[in-house]
């Protein structure tokens, strides 16, 4: 799913692609503890293949700085 040009916060994200995989353009990270703060939110799956086709086929000109990550769960240890 393409959600162009969303400028979003780290729970925003969170909120619109839950337990998917997402591309963030333009990352702003805290630093202090380098986590992601906001972004623009320009693609969301639940499929990290299909995440990655997008980067390969499909990112739009003039993105040259991506964040790439899961918003669920991924283990035990959160």
């Amino acid at each position: 799913m393409l959600k162009e040009g969303k400028h979003l916060t780290l729970s925003g994200i969170r909120k619109k692609a839950s337990k998917s995989w997402v591309i963030v353009a333009n990352p702003e990270f805290n630093s202090t503890n380098g986590r992601l703060k906001r972004g623009d939110l320009i693609y969301f799956s639940k499929s990290k293949l299909d995440v990655h086709k997008f980067i390969i086929e499909d990112i739009p000109t003039g993105v040259t700085r991506y964040s790439i990550f899961y918003t669920g769960e991924t283990g035990s240890n959160n």
